[in-house]
């Protein structure tokens, strides 16, 4: 599957416009936030949500968004994905989603150092 036939699955095209706008508001906001931004997925493994946070102090959610019920996500190295200031993946953050649907399985990646956002069909 192409880059434009993942950008049309609307299951990864929102798992990956979720994450690229945390990390982009992480950046933006960095003068008044030096704690940053998260994904937090919702609730533990396979997971039905997700919630974009601003961590705070206090942590304020500003958005859910609900998975649909024929998607499966996990999140492998933790279900939480928090972006500093720079953009970059803070200590603890999970940086890999695994979403399987409709027979296709893919793997989104986030670079740690970068918080650059990949994704691969396995």
């Amino acid at each position: 599957m192409g880059s434009d036939e993942r950008d049309r699955a609307p299951h990864i095209k929102g798992l990956r416009r979720a994450l690229r706008r945390v990390r982009g508001l992480a950046v933006a906001n960095a003068a008044n936030n030096t704690g940053g931004y998260g994904l937090l997925m919702l609730p533990p493994s396979p997971h039905t949500g997700y919630e974009i946070v601003e961590t705070g102090p206090p942590t304020t959610t500003l958005d859910s968004l609900s998975i649909d019920s024929d998607v499966s996500v996990t999140c492998p190295s933790g279900a939480t994905f928090r972006f500093g200031p720079l953009g970059d993946l803070q200590l603890g953050s999970g940086a890999e989603i695994t979403v399987s649907a409709e027979g296709k399985s893919f793997t989104i990646t986030v670079a740690s150092a970068t918080g650059a956002i990949k994704c691969v069909e396995n």
